[in-house]
This record gives C-alpha cells, sequence and structure tokens, in this order.
C-alpha cells in the first residue's frame, strides 16, 4: 500500500494496461472502455489513433460540426478551446 497525502492506493494487478488504479468493487467495471487488452479482443483497430487521441466508438460522432461541453456551457463552435484550455484534441 501506498500513502500520498491523504490517499491511500492499493497495489492491485490486472491482467491488461489500463490505468484503472483502484481495486475493484461489485458495482464497478473492471477496466475502462478503451483499455487496449481487452479492446483488441473485440475490435480489428487498436482502441487510440495515431497521435495518442482516443478512438470513437459512436463513428456518427466524427460526422458534428462541432463539439458542446454542456457541463461547461461551451462549445467548438464560438470558443476556441486550445487556446482556453491548453492541450485539448
Amino acid at each position: 500500500m501506498i500513502e500520498a497525502s491523504n490517499f491511500v492506493v492499493s497495489e492491485f494487478r490486472m491482467d491488461c494496461d489500463c490505468d484503472f488504479l483502484l481495486p475493484p468493487r461489485d458495482s464497478w467495471e473492471g477496466h475502462y472502455g478503451n483499455c487496449s487488452s481487452i479492446w483488441c479482443k473485440e475490435h480489428d483497430e487498436p482502441a487510440k489513433n495515431k497521435d495518442g487521441t482516443i478512438r470513437l466508438r459512436n463513428k456518427h460522432l466524427v460526422a458534428l460540426e462541432y463539439d458542446v461541453l454542456y457541463h461547461l456551457g461551451l462549445d467548438t463552435k464560438s470558443n476556441d478551446l486550445q487556446t482556453m484550455f491548453g492541450d485539448v484534441k
């Protein structure tokens, strides 16, 4: 077990290469949807694009003119998110 300030992280080994660090609970999924070990069993293409971005499962999202971040009240049509936040893909 590793203690860092107020956080305690348990050492937990999984048979994958995703960054899921917490020990699983009954109500939690064991892996992220983009875990490449799991993804490669279900898909013919890698989980990530060549530029490192995560491949979209919903092919219709690529056709959108702009993206809306509803919880922040921002969209990519009227706001320059890369200028506002830096590393935004």
